[in-house]
């Protein structure tokens, strides 16, 4: 479930785990641990807490019996007992045949910001036309880092031109302009190798 502005915290807590749950926890996951106390003791069951916290709103904890014990036993006797008396459930609630194709978002429209590495040719003006082509595709660095290996000459790698990595953090673009950006980066010959492209997912 995603609810914008919104973050979901899961919480698992076994008949064993209120002894020592607490240690480390902040205040709203023990508020999670003190509900789910209360209610296995009613229940005495393997119990999930799921909390919401929102902009505005205070959290909302959700607390309830998870897999397991006599609920999880009874689900299943049940549905051995349907296929002997050979019931049939239509899946989704309506027949196959009247279900509709959905068609996926192209991942070339996923947007967020992207982890980049590349192995750069150590040249005066590698970075400087690695950014222009991020620029011409209207990409945006929140961070650039370079750094030569451990143990070597920085100014000996720069006369050989061996290559470095250079580690790029984008604010949010599309996919689609990372990889057109990186296909030009590869045509102007100041990388080896394939670049490490990595999305940074955020809430």
């Amino acid at each position: 479930m995603h609810v914008p502005g919104m973050v979901g915290r899961i919480g698992d807590f076994g008949p064993d785990d209120f002894d020592h749950a607490g240690a480390g926890l902040d205040e709203a996951a023990r508020e999670e641990q003190r509900l789910a106390e209360g209610v296995h003791a009613v229940a005495g069951a393997h119990l999930l807490v799921f909390t919401i916290d929102g902009e505005g709103i205070p959290p909302i904890t959700l607390v309830g019996p998870g897999a397991g014990g006599a609920a999880t036993a009874s689900a299943v006797v049940a549905d051995i007992a349907d296929v002997a008396r050979d019931i049939r459930a239509k899946p989704f609630g309506r027949p196959v045949d009247r279900l509709r194709d959905t068609k996926k978002a192209p991942m070339e429209r996923h947007e967020g910001g992207y982890y980049i590495r590349l192995m750069a040719r150590d040249l005066p003006g590698t970075v400087a036309k690695i950014a222009t082509r991020l620029a011409k595709e209207k990409i945006s660095l929140e961070s650039v880092v370079q750094r030569h290996a451990e143990g070597v000459d920085a100014t000996d790698a720069a006369k050989k031109a061996s290559p470095v990595p250079v580690i790029l953090i984008t604010y949010a673009t599309s996919e689609d302009a990372i990889h057109r950006a990186l296909e030009a980066v590869q045509r102007d010959k100041v990388i080896s190798g394939r670049p490490q492209v990595i999305r940074i997912e955020k809430n």
